[in-house]
């Protein structure tokens, strides 16, 4: 691995959490819109609680299906969230 290659897996990577912790505010800005609690979207989107708090803080890594099961919930466009 040369030191470019290093460099851009570095890029990629600060771009990758960057993206998620944007996620999770949208998630939490969605929720907050509702008037809705944490623990009332977990339960409408049929997650855990303390992965949906980990998912507004930008520490989880979602899945599609978990981020369109969120989106669903909150009786959004999929692409709102992304």
């Amino acid at each position: 691995m040369d030191e470019n290659t290093g460099l851009h897996d570095i890029c990629r990577m600060k771009a990758e959490n960057k993206f998620i912790r944007d996620m999770g505010k949208r998630i939490r800005e969605k929720r907050e819109e509702r008037g809705w609690s944490q623990e009332r979207l977990a339960i409408e989107a049929n997650i855990d609680n303390s992965h949906l708090g980990k998912l507004e803080r930008g520490e989880g890594n979602p899945t599609v299906k978990l981020v369109f099961r969120i989106a669903q919930a909150l009786e959004i466009d999929f692409q709102e969230l992304c």
